[in-house]
């Protein structure tokens, strides 16, 4: 079983009206405008002035930042969701100890994940969600027995 990717919009890594300098954040915010940077890709953080009071606005109040086709993201992945192995052991080794039937089986999950463009997050099936954690890998190992 496998999973491929998808489009999704994510959460801004930054807020260009509220912004703390005294709060973490992630490298997005060095590619933003400025004007010693004007080819960035990032909006340039804002202050309210009479002039640009419309705009304040709907990037602090009305959530527009958010909205933007800036992030909407491509899940470019490919991840292997889960393999199982199985062996059924032959009856004629079973019937002198009085077993009918019998196996055994191994199964991995979320063995292996390939993909691209999703920096800033563990996992790409958890991008949008800034506070997930990446999907974790696990083994079972399986016995069935009939008597």
């Amino acid at each position: 079983m496998f999973n491929l990717g998808m489009k999704v919009r994510v959460q801004p890594s930054y807020s260009p009206t509220y912004y703390d300098r005294g709060l973490n954040t992630n490298h997005d915010i060095l590619n933003r405008w400025t004007t010693d940077n004007p080819s960035a890709t990032m909006a340039g953080l804002m202050v309210s002035t009479p002039e640009r009071a419309s705009a304040y606005t709907h990037f602090s109040e009305y959530q527009t930042y958010s909205m933007l086709d800036t992030w909407v993201r491509n899940r470019n992945y490919f991840r292997l969701q889960s393999v199982r192995l199985g062996y059924r052991i032959p009856k004629k080794v079973l019937q002198p100890i009085g077993i009918t039937s019998a196996s055994v089986s191994l199964e991995g999950r979320n063995l292996w994940v390939f993909g691209s463009s999703y920096h800033n997050y563990l996992d790409p099936e958890t991008m949008g969600n800034p506070y997930a954690q990446p999907v974790p890998k696990s083994f079972i190992f399986g016995v069935n027995v009939n008597f």
